[in-house]
């Protein structure tokens, strides 16, 4: 499995997705960056998403596992991504 699928888990000494980070400058604590192409693979292998926080500049996701629990919150400040979590929020 790759990096961004469910169940992966990186090697040693790597950061998992969705481990919270510390920026160096503002030591300020950030979810890993996610893409559209993350989220689309972390659902062609079963898995799901959904919008934690949709502002104008940035998404918050949590991702789940197919059977709804959340595992993993990533974030975006990608358009992109920023428009299909928002589409996302209005569908449910």
């Amino acid at each position: 499995m790759g990096p961004g699928q469910p169940g992966s888990g990186g090697g040693s000494g790597a950061r998992r997705r969705g481990e919270l980070t510390m920026a160096d400058a503002g030591q300020e604590w950030q979810a890993p960056s996610v893409t559209i192409e993350d989220l689309e693979r972390w659902e062609d292998n079963g898995a799901m998403w959904r919008p934690f926080e949709v502002t104008d500049t940035r998404a918050v996701i949590d991702l789940c596992s197919c059977t709804g629990e959340a595992m993993e919150r990533v974030q975006s400040d990608a358009e992109d991504v920023i428009e299909l979590a928002r589409a996302r929020t209005h569908a449910s």
